[in-house]
């Protein structure tokens, strides 16, 4: 086996590089050796977890990803409760604006990598929903107007 890091050799049944001191990844597994002699694991693509949040995160499919099992069946009862779907929406914009922050935490409790990127499209959403809330007034007033205009 080889060092990811450096590629010095290094035994299978070493935790670290002797040359770098890289943790070492078990190929099978994909668990990181740590410092107390056992192993977690590898932290979850933050890229990955942000594309998901942004198409699929009313549903929880990034919680689901990330191991976050308990907050993705509470946003996906949300969503299917239609209702309450706005609340898991708004909860799947945080989420998002928490990895684009960098402090998004997955099921195994490791911190996600920040995507810059993801603040951005947080900001996107708001202009998008703050530009779709007052289209829909101007037509309901507009609705209401003809209507109006239709009866005198």
């Amino acid at each position: 086996m080889f060092c990811p890091n450096c590629g010095n050799p290094v035994s299978n049944t070493s935790r670290f590089c002797d040359k770098c001191g890289f943790q070492q990844v078990d190929s099978v597994s994909g668990y990181i050796a740590n410092s107390t002699g056992g192993f977690r694991r590898e932290p979850h693509d933050a890229n990955d977890t942000a594309l998901l949040a942004l198409f699929l995160g009313c549903f929880g499919i990034h919680d689901f990803y990330c191991g976050n099992s308990k907050n993705g069946v509470i946003k996906l009862l949300l969503t299917i409760s239609i209702v309450a779907s706005v609340v898991s929406a708004i909860w799947a914009i945080v989420d998002l604006y928490r990895l684009g922050d960098g402090k998004y935490v997955d099921g195994d409790g490791v911190t996600l990598k920040a995507v810059p990127w993801a603040k951005v499209l947080v900001l996107v959403q708001i202009i998008f929903i703050a530009l779709t809330v007052a289209l829909c007034i101007i037509l309901i007033y507009a609705v209401l107007a003809t209507i109006g205009m239709a009866n005198t």
